[in-house]
């Protein structure tokens, strides 16, 4: 369990059990798509990259996410762009 959440970015790599505990809806919420669109700059508002989200304007490496709440891992957090 404790690797899963480190993978998902939820954890650090020096967490405990303890920490887990600590952990509230918002860290979940910061690790969806559209959040992560929002803080990387690709879109001016939340609501916006929703919007080229659902429009198929996102990829991920070369995969193309059409779901806002798509729970994005730390190993694809450096792969978000654009579609060409």
């Amino acid at each position: 369990m404790m690797n899963k959440l480190r993978r998902l970015g939820l954890l650090s790599a020096e967490s405990n059990l303890d920490d887990v505990l600590s952990l509230e809806p918002r860290d979940l919420l910061e690790r969806r798509l559209q959040t992560l669109v929002f803080k990387n700059g690709l879109g001016r508002s939340v609501k916006q990259a929703r919007q080229f989200i659902t429009h198929r304007h996102v990829l991920i490496g070369d995969k193309e996410i059409s779901s806002p709440s798509y729970f994005v891992s730390t190993e694809e957090e450096a792969l978000i762009n654009f579609k060409e």
